[in-house]
């Protein structure tokens, strides 16, 4: 049975490109380990370990085959049929099979040949695949293959990886002659060795992820967000519930609550500090815009954001009641603080989708007063759209798109001065006042492949223009991210089509050089730090900091009053905030930055506040390749030891992660 296929094509390409640390490809840019990368290891590496432990075949040999077979878990097959090892499905399969010719799954290889018929099998015989109820049990089915098969009899119990790798292709599970060099390849990149060895605990909580990274609720409505708990062998899958601010929503085992205008984010945290957050806007539905700010400052370059709250609602419906029943307090059986009776005919206005069994509405109840709460959906007949309630789209539109842009409340500053940017739906609107200010740091850099310029962070957006390969530009702040993506602002004095144009730039699009402009101070006050483990040293940044600290606890390192957080993109963070390596301390005299500092927090390289395996897998490319990714501020983050970037020092970095320091 050959299982893999050759694959020249888009994916190994880009596998090479992103693990050919040795062989001379293209090196990944600090940052470059993505989200969705992450987020793969963390579900199916403790599932490899913990196969390993029950079948004995090497984790790291498992987790790269995956990663081969099914990017990241981001194939048809891992997605439709959670096969993460493309291994096909014939005759002798007792399973589930998945065709990918009609994208339909059957109960059993046999199922589907008396469905479709013995043509079909025959002409399609190669579109069927294995398929799982869930992506351990693919695991599972792939050690179980390598511990049945005679074939595959070297790779039972053996504790070298690189034999491993060089067994399985010789045994026939791939023709391609690259498999071995490319398994190896992931193996050593991601370090991948450490889920054979027990440094990754199986039971360990890597991940929480919540059913809903947005909701919107009216006041005195409720939802239940869903917490996952990653991987599936974690130990404690317990988590515990907190609103930022409860005065707007309430959470509890999940069932948020709105209570006035406004937002707030909901955080579930597992026992060992993992979190997941879910942004709730609780909007009025009087018809009364508003805005969650009046004014915003960005650097130019920057990115800010608004959030309006209000308006007609779009999503109202009219229904009668067709059997008494319980207006509830919540979306739950309980009748516990119910609000009356809704009797049968009685008028009700429905707001928004169902949720579960209950939908939330406004009607009169059985003592005549006029209240909000669920029934259940079964006891209502929908006649229709409410009259006069239809919510024209809210449209954003900015008073001079030279300074500051919008799109869908995001904010995007192109040139210094002032622009008002206005929501409006129907007759209402709502304005903030946006200033820009040149105060971010420039840097020299080349375009590395022909790139458009974005309107806004999306490899999508409508485009300003292109920047041709080789072409020298100047980027102006630092990171800012978009869609997953990587962005940086770039202005271009000479496009493909002439003239000058400014716009944001994917990052492994071009290559940054020294910086030529520092982020000026321009006043006449000064930072004092009031914590004598702390230093702003003499290019600006500011040492000794924690990881994982907060905006409210990094003030307090400072005797100093009036003072702010932005990001890399300009945008002020909130006290509650994260702050990482790249973040900006600003003095403030009279609404005016009169002094300055940059956050170097030791080890965090990647600028997210955390110390993790991402971070030293960069300064580990950085030394490898020595391309001259890390600079400023990052660059310090990852020189740990103040001796410069050195085997040692991602040694101690390291180890520092995994606890051994």
């Amino acid at each position: 049975m050959t299982i893999c296929k050759k694959r020249l094509a888009p994916l190994l390409l880009a596998l090479l490109l992103a693990v050919g640390l040795i062989a001379g490809a293209a090196p990944v840019t600090a940052g470059a380990i993505q989200e969705h990368v992450v987020e793969f290891l963390d579900v199916i590496g403790p599932m490899a370990t913990a196969d390993m432990q029950q079948n004995g075949i090497l984790a790291s040999l498992t987790i790269a085959q995956a990663i081969l077979e099914s990017d990241y878990g981001r194939s048809l097959l891992a997605l439709e049929a959670n096969n993460l090892f493309g291994i096909k499905a014939n005759s002798s399969w007792d399973g589930m099979v998945y065709c990918t010719q009609n994208k339909t799954a059957y109960n059993s290889y046999a199922a589907a040949k008396a469905q479709l018929g013995e043509s079909f099998m025959n002409t399609y015989k190669e579109k069927f695949w294995r398929a799982y109820p869930s992506w351990q049990e693919s695991v599972n089915d792939h050690s179980n293959l390598f511990n049945t098969s005679d074939r595959y009899e070297n790779l039972r119990g053996l504790t070298d990886y690189k034999l491993a790798c060089q067994y399985v292709v010789e045994d026939g599970y791939c023709s391609d002659p690259g498999y071995t060099d490319n398994l190896i390849r992931l193996i050593e990149d991601y370090e991948l060795y450490n889920y054979d060895t027990g440094n990754i605990d199986p039971g360990e909580v890597t991940r929480v992820a919540l059913s809903e990274s947005n909701i919107t609720l009216r006041v005195g409505q409720s939802f239940v967000l869903e917490a996952s708990v990653y991987p599936a062998t974690a130990a404690d899958k317990s988590v515990t519930w907190s609103s930022d601010d409860p005065s707007v929503a309430t959470v509890s085992n999940g069932l948020v609550s709105a209570k006035k205008l406004g937002v707030t984010n909901i955080t579930a945290t597992s026992r060992n500090g993992k979190t997941a957050t879910c942004t709730v806007l609780v909007a009025d539905d009087s018809g009364s815009l508003a805005l969650d700010k009046t004014s915003l400052s960005l650097a130019l370059g920057g990115v800010g954001s608004l959030t309006v709250t209000g308006g007609a609602p779009e999503d109202v419906r009219l229904g009668v009641m067709t059997g008494d029943v319980y207006i509830r307090a919540a979306a739950a059986d309980s009748t516990a603080g119910h609000l009356g009776i809704a009797k049968t005919g009685a008028e009700v206005k429905i707001f928004g989708e169902a949720i579960g069994n209950f939908y939330y509405v406004e009607c009169v109840n059985d003592s005549g007063k006029l209240v909000r709460g669920y029934v259940y959906t079964s006891r209502v007949r929908i006649t229709g759209d409410a009259a006069g309630d239809a919510n024209p789209s809210v449209s954003w539109s900015s008073s001079n798109t030279s300074v500051a842009t919008v799109r869908n409340g995001q904010v995007f500053a192109f040139g210094v001065g002032s622009a008002v940017i206005t929501a409006a739906s129907g007759d209402d609107s709502v304005s903030c006042v946006v200033t820009v200010a040149d105060t971010a740091a420039h840097y020299n850099a080349v375009i590395t492949k022909n790139v458009n310029l974005r309107r806004w962070l999306s490899t999508g957006a409508d485009s300003n223009g292109i920047a041709d390969a080789g072409t020298e530009v100047l980027v102006i702040g630092g990171i800012v991210t978009g869609d997953g993506d990587r962005f940086y602002f770039v202005v271009c004095e000479e496009t493909r089509a002439g003239g000058k144009a400014s716009g944001y730039v994917l990052e492994e699009c071009l290559k940054l050089g020294t910086m030529i402009k520092p982020a000026p101070p321009v006043g006449g006050g000064e930072l004092t730090l009031a914590d004598e483990d702390c230093e702003i040293n003499a290019s600006g940044y500011l040492l000794g900091p924690a990881e994982r600290i907060t905006v409210e606890q990094l003030l307090k390192l400072f005797s100093n009053t009036g003072l702010r957080v932005v990001d890399t993109s300009g945008a002020v963070l909130e006290n509650d905030d994260s702050v990482g390596t790249g973040h900006v301390v600003e003095l403030l005299e009279n609404g005016v930055r009169a002094d300055a500092c940059t956050v170097v927090i030791r080890g965090d390289v990647n600028g997210d506040g955390k110390i993790t395996a991402s971070d030293y897998i960069i300064v580990k490319r950085e030394i490898l390749m020595d391309n001259g990714t890390l600079i400023g501020a990052y660059y310090e983050a990852a020189n740990f030891n103040g001796n410069g970037l050195t085997p040692t020092t991602y040694l101690l970095l390291k180890r520092q992660v995994l606890g051994l320091s």
